[in-house]
Formats: C-alpha cells, sequence, structure tokens
C-alpha cells in the first residue's frame, strides 16, 4: 500500500495479528507516536507477535489488515472533506457578515447626506406644488370673476 501510515498499520498488526485466543482489547494498550504502550501482563501478546514469522501470517489476516486500513483513510479522508466543506461555509459566512457591516457602516454615514437630499428635494416639491395650487386658485378665480362680470353684463343688455 502506498503510502502507509505506520501508526494505523501497528493498530491493524495489534488487531489481526498473534494468537486469536490470547487477544488483547484496544484498551489494553494505547499506540503512542512512536511506541507502544501495553498494560501490565499484556507484553506478552507483542513477544509472540514478534517471535512469529511473516510467512506465519495468513491469507486472511493479510486481507483483514488491508480492508482495516483502506477503511481508516476512507473515514480518515470523509472527515477531511467534511472539515474542508466546514470551513468553506464559515469563510463564506464570514464574508457575508463582513460584507454587511460595511453595508451598515457605508449607510450610517452616506445615509444621512441621503435623508437630507430627499429631505430637500421633496420641501422644494411641496413647495413648487402650493405655488401651483395658489396661482391655479387665483387664475380659476379670476376667470369666475370675469364670468360674473360677463353674465352681469348680459343682464344689462336684457333689461335694457
Amino acid at each position: 500500500m502506498p503510502n502507509l501510515n505506520i501508526r494505523d498499520f501497528t493498530e491493524a498488526i495489534m488487531k489481526y495479528c498473534g494468537d486469536t485466543t490470547k487477544k488483547i482489547a484496544s484498551s489494553d494498550y494505547q499506540l503512542g507516536l512512536t511506541m507502544v504502550f501495553f498494560r501490565p501482563g499484556c507484553q506478552t501478546y507483542l513477544t509472540d507477535i514478534l517471535e512469529k514469522k511473516p510467512e506465519g501470517v495468513t491469507a486472511q489476516q493479510k486481507i483483514q489488515i488491508r480492508k482495516f486500513l483502506v477503511k481508516k483513510r476512507w473515514i480518515r479522508g470523509r472527515g477531511t472533506v467534511r472539515a474542508i466543506n466546514t470551513s468553506t461555509r464559515l469563510l463564506n459566512e464570514m464574508r457575508f457578515k463582513k460584507a454587511a457591516i460595511s453595508m451598515v457602516l457605508i449607510y450610517k454615514t452616506v445615509g444621512k447626506y441621503l435623508k437630507t437630499a430627499r429631505d430637500t428635494i421633496n420641501y422644494k416639491k411641496n413647495e413648487a406644488d402650493r405655488e401651483r395650487k395658489a396661482r391655479d386658485e387665483a387664475f380659476l378665480a379670476a376667470l369666475r370673476a370675469a364670468e360674473e362680470a360677463k353674465r352681469i353684463a348680459q343682464q344689462k343688455a336684457d333689461m335694457e
């Protein structure tokens, strides 16, 4: 197997090699970075494995060791992919939050000026509307007065 991890290989040997009647649980030993640490009285299992000749390992044990190593790599790779996906999602959230904060800061500074500009435009627009309405009312009043004068002149003409 290429790129064999020594720690994983040691764990596989501890799990699948040795005397099947004297198998030890994974709680009876602990793997360090460079050594295997046993509980008292469990070292005989290791000596049995070390005394065994490499030809004594059965084909079934080899298959089990290979399956164990492939499964271990698969689990580790799956965890790596999950970590990458999680970090990508978190990075995107951070970017979004940063953009949102920037937008809030921009609105706080520019928004004041936009509001005053809108208020000024609305005030000028309302003032122009008031002036137009006043002119229209004055025009309508003059038009009514002219019609009234015309009607009075017509009545005078009819009376004479």
